[in-house]
């Protein structure tokens, strides 16, 4: 009696024992993810963190389409992806920003061409997906077989008080902004020319100025100089009167005719004072003498 339910026990174990077995990630799922964090970062956007919550919502959903021979977001039990990452254990509030969002691929064996067709056959659905610069974690997954022989899943998501660090090609990054707010545009001041002769005109551009008022200032400074010596100022009305609030434009600005020659810089002031929203590349300046004028904008000599 014993030899037979040790018999039987041993043939239970041989049945299951595929199905308890895990499952590993296959190896090309980190050569996707390196990709996929390695065109952000050239895009100028922050590398995703790997998140083995959404590896396994992705893994179990490649898995799935094999088995169910099919290629869809809804999984064969009518899931979402944000349901099948909640299940894996990444949670996010629901009816809210903090979302998970899938893309997926049969393209091919090769982890370049889902990214190929992702950022460059599909970039106006797929590859901004994948280039928004509200993800913080990511999660891959890939299966072999079924229909068509290739299943990548890919899932992006973003969680409340969640900033990971994330080292990739030799630097770190920090999230730092909160992925259900709105991304706000960095403010930008540029100039048209490299190089200017005292006396002479430089163009100078700004944008993205959040909260704008007619206040706002630009001066001409010696770089490095403190925001109080400014050589030379307009506000964003292209004048010394405040007409308007301009989060972006552009004006002339009458470089002295009196500057020594040297390195410049221009820069944005916000309402009046002295603090420096955004500042611009070098501007080389030759010829004249400085004559340093100090004092804010709004002085009565002004």
């Amino acid at each position: 009696m014993l030899q037979w339910h040790a018999a039987s026990l041993a043939l239970i174990l041989a049945l299951l024992l595929p199905w308890l077995a895990p499952v590993t990630a296959d190896a090309r799922t980190d050569q996707l993810a390196t990709l996929i964090n390695r065109a952000r970062v050239e895009r100028g956007l922050l590398p995703l963190a790997r998140n083995a919550s959404l590896d396994s919502a992705a893994l179990t959903h490649s898995l799935d389409m094999v088995k169910n021979k099919y290629l869809d977001h809804t999984g064969s039990d009518n899931s979402t992806p944000q349901e099948r990452a909640d299940r894996a254990g990444y949670h996010v509030p629901a009816q809210s920003a903090w979302i998970v969002v899938e893309v997926i691929s049969a393209i091919s064996d090769d982890p370049a061409g889902p990214l190929d067709w992702w950022l460059n056959q599909s970039p106006d659905v797929h590859g901004k997906v994948l280039t928004d610069p509200r993800w913080r974690e990511m999660g891959v997954g890939y299966a072999e077989g079924g229909e068509y022989g290739n299943y990548w899943t890919v899932l992006v998501g973003c969680r409340p008080g969640v900033l990971p660090s994330v080292s990739f090609d030799g630097k770190s990054y920090e999230h730092s902004e909160r992925c259900g707010d709105a991304a706000q545009p960095a403010v930008n001041l540029s100039v048209a020319q490299t190089s200017v002769t005292a006396g002479g005109d430089v163009e100078v551009r700004w944008s993205g100025v959040p909260t704008p008022t007619d206040r706002d200032w630009i001066g001409l400074y010696q770089a490095g100089d403190s925001s109080g010596t400014y050589l030379a100022w307009t506000y964003v009305s292209c004048g010394t009167s405040p007409l308007a609030p301009r989060a972006s434009g552009w004006c002339w600005l009458r470089v002295p005719a009196t500057l020594a020659g040297g390195d410049y810089e221009l820069r944005l002031h916000a309402n009046d004072s002295m603090e420096s929203i955004a500042s611009s590349a070098i501007v080389a300046v030759n010829a004249g003498h400085v004559t340093s004028l100090t004092g804010a904008p709004f002085a009565p000599d002004r």
